[in-house]
């Protein structure tokens, strides 16, 4: 009961803009230690982006990523410091996925919102400069290449990390992945989903897909064994899906102006006024699944640390943006 009236508070919030606080609901230890992170996230943004702008020189595509700082290492970071991964020895792996979770947004981006795919790159060398319809075809292209290189770059330079033959793999998991986030970034323009539909879409098969891949690039079986790795990929699964449900709730507004999919939207179709609570029960079911995964795995993690995952971006943001 404690635990769903947290949640109920936590996504009124939300839905009131008062981001401000939400920090009080989370352990001031759990907090810190994020915010101890974020430098070395910015680090590792900053020099998986610098691989991409050397695929880009080496291709000669006049079409330059200009993407504003992020956080898409925290998540990582926090993942392999629970699995006693040091700095130097996850840099490397956490600098591919991030490029490979920027493809994901991008990739959302340019099938919902093209103006807001156009803005993450410069054109013709003008930033005003108003793209065609073919610049941005040919944007999409040349960013899903540059990325390509840029990851087989930091793959091939992470002496010792990676063997020729993990390498191959994690390629072949990008390209497969990649596709299929696309497949279902199509099914999410349908706006007859059901919750459910929205559930398994857009939290689960995209999010939760997406997440996962940490315990692929970190290559957590070599830590856990089969077992323990297939173990922590399902619960990163859920922190994925429950990092969407709270996406979705902040989204709220831009995503039904833009008639895009939006579970907290959908459940308001199905269940009205009782749509916050249902999305709570929804959202206490995935972590649930998550914390069991967790403890499956008998390892010494701090739980604290994976059910503020999903919360973070509500008051943690790279320097660049305060």
């Amino acid at each position: 009961m404690q635990q769903e009236k947290k949640y109920v508070s936590l996504f009124n919030l939300v839905i009131a803009n008062q981001d401000e606080q939400i920090p009080r609901y989370f352990p001031e230890d759990v907090i810190s230690k994020f915010a101890s992170l974020v430098s070395e996230a910015e680090d590792i943004w900053s020099s998986s982006l610098s691989f991409v702008y050397r695929a880009e020189e080496i291709t000669g595509f006049p079409f330059h990523l200009n993407e504003k700082p992020r956080l898409y290492a925290l998540d990582g970071i926090v993942v392999a410091d629970a699995l006693g991964i040091p700095p130097a020895m996850r840099a490397s792996p956490i600098q591919a996925f991030c490029l490979y979770y920027l493809s994901v947004h991008l990739i959302d981006d340019f099938i919902e919102d093209i103006s807001k795919f156009t803005s993450a790159f410069t054109y013709s060398g003008a930033d005003k400069h108003i793209p065609t319809s073919i610049e941005v075809n040919a944007s999409i292209v040349g960013f899903i290449l540059h990325v390509n290189m840029a990851i087989t770059s930091i793959l091939q330079g992470a002496s010792g990390i990676f063997s020729p033959d993990t390498i191959i793999k994690l390629q072949e998991l990008v390209a497969r992945s990649l596709a299929s986030q696309t497949k279902y970034f199509l099914l999410e323009k349908d706006l007859s989903l059901t919750p459910k539909d929205v559930l398994e879409i857009k939290q689960r098969r995209v999010s939760g897909e997406a997440t996962s891949l940490i315990a692929d690039f970190l290559q957590v079986e070599k830590i856990l064994g089969h077992s323990g790795s297939v173990h922590i990929k399902e619960a990163l699964r859920s922190l994925g899906s429950l990092t969407q449900f709270t996406d979705d709730v902040r989204d709220y507004e831009e995503d039904k102006t833009n008639g895009n999919s939006n579970l907290l939207l959908s459940m308001e179709k199905s269940y009205n006024r009782c749509a916050v609570q249902k999305l709570v029960e929804w959202y206490i079911e995935e972590e649930n699944k998550m914390i069991k995964m967790l403890q499956s795995c008998e390892l010494s993690i701090n739980e604290e640390q994976f059910l503020t995952i999903p919360w973070y971006p509500f008051f943690l943001k790279p320097a660049d943006e305060w």
